[in-house]
């Protein structure tokens, strides 16, 4: 009779794993004593006709608490190369199964690097969205082990959240949401199209393509989109490699989003406002779809303008497809039921992950955490835009509700833009003021009803006269005499 966890190894599985495994061991993606724990469950596995073994005969085998045994299977599975499940059981307690992951389904670190071979397939356990595998490319050995071995994740907790910069990323972020539709549900998300994004007087023609049968990414999901380069800028700058992939637990993504909440509940004179708790089984499955969303939702740019091109250094290429999230599985399952998501690796986009690494974009590209905690669409948009094209200016400048529907929401009509325009300023409107404020920008209707004058409030902290921005620049003109 088995006693506790279960431990089996993956069709595929065998003993030729544990040579990579020690390489695994001398680059550090693992600890030294985790080789010998597996060679424990290879011997056991070998010895049983079902290859499975369980907790207690492992203790007895690996001389070790069962503690020990957790946290070296803890260690594995943040690498990638173990799979946690809960297997539900009827009248019992769901029971814990860690199996060991056949050489397919990991990534190898390979000694030839003139050889060229395929990316690995996705195994069983990786969440798709299509009932095909994404196209992935060839590429040499040798950058195949550097840019998708999994590396230990580095969890960001405690004190650092409450301090933790929102970050965007200007093609990302600041373009690409003009594009993307609002709604939830509806023709729109499920079919591919063509959208016009203006950028002062440049114009990119955007197609978006979502893998067929599935749904392209919405407005609101730039949320969950600005919540992962903010955790993987804050790795970055802790000295993790920019290497794909990043290893998140789902707990890290809503600590951020739960932060922002707070925050933005603190700043609120309703006292009646309660917190999100984003922890839930629901929500951290709705996190999941936005970025199945995400790695559904293809881009290509039809035309550009020279300026825009040169803008980015000529890496933003005309008719090249694109996913800024070209790959996600998820390596472990908790709870009750075991259906709710742990622990993710996430393979971004080399660009989108080159830009995000940029240390000259690190202040110009930061959001208000309040952003992660809004509901509305329009909100979400308004905010975005004003980032992009108002930015740091504090006089007012005057824009037409036609440029902001061109730069806004191109997707939408003009009869319908307009009237959620209007009931976005008087839901923001300041009696005492006299104008309307939103995440760090003014902005009053004209006498004439159809432009608006927006500006960056010099009160902001992050777009005020006294933010950190506005301190770079002061020392860049004292430095240039």
């Amino acid at each position: 009779m088995r006693k506790g966890a279960l431990f089996v190894l993956e069709q595929g599985a065998d003993k030729t794993l544990i040579s990579h495994y020690y390489n695994f061991a001398i680059q550090g993606r693992i600890d030294s004593d985790c080789v010998d724990f597996v060679q424990s469950v290879f011997n056991l596995c070998e010895e049983d006709p079902e290859q499975i073994t369980d907790m207690a005969s492992l203790e007895f085998q690996f001389g070790k608490s069962r503690a020990t045994i957790i946290n070296r299977c803890k260690s594995l599975i943040d690498a990638g190369l173990v799979l946690k499940e809960s297997i539900k059981l009827p009248r019992k307690h769901p029971q814990t199964r860690f199996t060991i992951l056949a050489a397919k389904n990991i990534c190898i670190p390979q000694t030839n690097p003139d050889r060229v071979i395929n990316l690995p397939v996705l195994s069983k356990y990786a969440h798709t969205v299509s009932a095909e595998s994404p196209h992935l490319p060839s590429v040499p050995e040798n950058e195949f082990a550097q840019s998708l071995a999994l590396s230990k994740a580095m969890n960001i907790t405690g004190d650092l959240f409450k301090h933790l910069s929102i970050k965007g990323e200007w093609f990302s972020i600041f373009t690409l949401a003009a594009a993307l539709p609002s709604g939830k549900t509806g023709k729109l998300l499920e079919s591919s199209y063509t959208c016009p994004i203006a950028i002062g007087n440049e114009i990119v023609q955007l197609e978006v393509r979502p893998t067929q049968g599935t749904k392209v990414a919405s407005v609101l999901d730039l949320r969950i989109l600005i919540t992962i380069i903010t955790i993987v800028s804050k790795r970055l700058m802790h000295g993790h490699p920019a290497m794909n992939p990043f290893v998140l637990d789902f707990n890290e993504i809503c600590e951020v989003i739960e932060n922002a909440y707070r925050n933005k509940n603190k700043r609120s004179t309703d006292t009646k406002k309660k917190g999100r708790n984003t922890k839930t089984g629901s929500f951290k499955q709705y996190i999941l779809s936005a970025l199945e969303r995400w790695e559904s939702t293809g881009f290509k740019i039809i035309s550009a303008s020279k300026g825009f091109i040169d803008k980015f250094d000529g890496r933003i290429e005309l008719k090249q497809a694109f996913r800024l999230i070209y790959k996600t599985k998820v390596l472990s399952f908790v709870g009750s039921k075991g259906k709710t998501p742990g622990k993710i690796a996430i393979y971004l986009d080399d660009e989108f992950l080159a830009r995000i690494a940029d240390k000259d974009s690190r202040y110009v590209l930061t959001l208000h955490d309040d952003v992660l905690a809004e509901g509305n669409p329009f909100a979400v948009r308004f905010n975005i835009w004003c980032r992009r094209a108002v930015k740091h200016i504090h006089k007012p400048r005057s824009w037409s509700v036609k440029h902001l529907h061109r730069e806004v929401e191109p997707l939408r009509k003009f009869k319908s833009f307009n009237p959620d325009l209007k009931a976005f300023y008087q839901s923001h409107f300041d009696e005492a003021k006299g104008y309307a404020n939103y995440l760090g920008y003014n902005f009053k209707v004209n006498e004439d009803l159809t432009s608006y004058l927006i500006w960056a409030d010099p009160a902001d902290r992050l777009v005020g006269t006294n933010s950190h921005f506005a301190y770079l620049q002061k020392k860049t003109k004292l430095v240039n005499g």
